[in-house]
């Protein structure tokens, strides 16, 4: 988890099949009565973080009720695995119980809250069409101030201060049977987006995706690719004629953040710069998943 923290990891279908080895190799050897508790501890650690690395895939894959479910499994583990490992030790009959010291919480159920904490801002920010369609706006919006980041602050923020006309998240669908954002029936099997609707806009800031610069999108990400797979590379493009800028940065292998302008702005713009860098670095879960690091 720390390499891939680092992006220098291979990907989290490998980071599963380690901790499936790892259950299967070690779940079964806790025999003796007195090894219960690290037997619960350790269902509950490998547990939490299968549905952790699974939700982030499901996540990437926008796949929202794969997400959800495995949010809240999570979740629901990590809710009582603490109180189990709290538990008041027995007092011997007859003798006086001395007060109980607070336990301290583990570093490691931390860094799990921590982890789902990040994956719940990120989840909020992709689905957000999704999730508005189901709750008022202002709900949301206070609900989405309680994640942390708050991603849609931080591009409210960026959008006033800057004279971007907008701001996206983009997919690119090509090869992955997308079904589109938001719960779907499984006899559904709505037919592939080609051409410009295979790079949806997820989400965008203030309204809907700028059909008109859209184009110009898309043929950036399929010429730039080579330059976007490189770590933390940040694209622009300046379109002379037009006097647009068109701003691109890989997230993660199919997402992308997207800022476009309708003036012509230096390649080397520090506001961007600095908002692109920290929407990637934060979208990757990059600092929590580097944080764990191996003992």
């Amino acid at each position: 988890m720390h390499e891939m923290g680092l992006n220098r990891a291979s990907t989290y279908d490998q980071i599963i099949k380690k901790v499936d080895t790892v259950v299967h190799t070690y779940g079964r050897k806790f025999l003796h009565p007195l090894l219960a508790p690290l037997e619960t501890s350790f269902c509950y650690e490998t547990e939490i973080l299968k549905n952790l690395i699974e939700a982030q895939l499901r996540i990437l894959d926008c796949n929202f009720m794969g997400a959800l479910i495995r949010l809240n499994n999570a979740h629901r583990r990590l809710t009582v695995w603490p109180s189990i490992n709290q538990s008041p030790e027995p007092s011997l009959p007859g003798s006086k119980a001395a007060p109980q010291k607070a336990i301290p919480t583990p570093a490691l159920v931390t860094w799990f809250f921590r982890y789902h904490t990040a994956l719940l801002a990120k989840f909020s920010l992709y689905f957000y069409d999704v999730l508005s369609k189901q709750t008022a706006q202002l709900d949301l919006k206070n609900l989405m101030a309680k994640t942390s980041p708050d991603y849609y602050q931080k591009i409210v923020a960026f959008y006033r201060k800057s004279d971007a006309l907008s701001i996206c998240i983009v997919l690119d669908t090509n090869g992955m049977g997308y079904r589109g954002l938001g719960y779907r029936l499984p006899e559904e099997e709505p037919e592939s987006p080609t051409g410009l609707e295979s790079y949806p806009a997820i989400f965008c800031y203030p309204s809907e995706r700028p059909t008109k610069h859209w184009p110009s999108v898309v043929m950036t990400l399929t010429m730039e690719s080579h330059r976007l797979s490189q770590i933390d590379a940040i694209v622009a493009v300046n379109d002379k004629t037009m006097d647009r800028t068109y701003f691109l940065a890989r997230i993660e292998p199919r997402l992308f953040v997207a800022v476009i302008f309708e003036t012509k702005k230096s390649d080397k713009d520090a506001t961007v710069m600095q908002f692109l860098l920290e929407m990637i670095t934060g979208l990757r879960c990059a600092k929590t998943l580097e944080s764990l690091k191996p003992v």
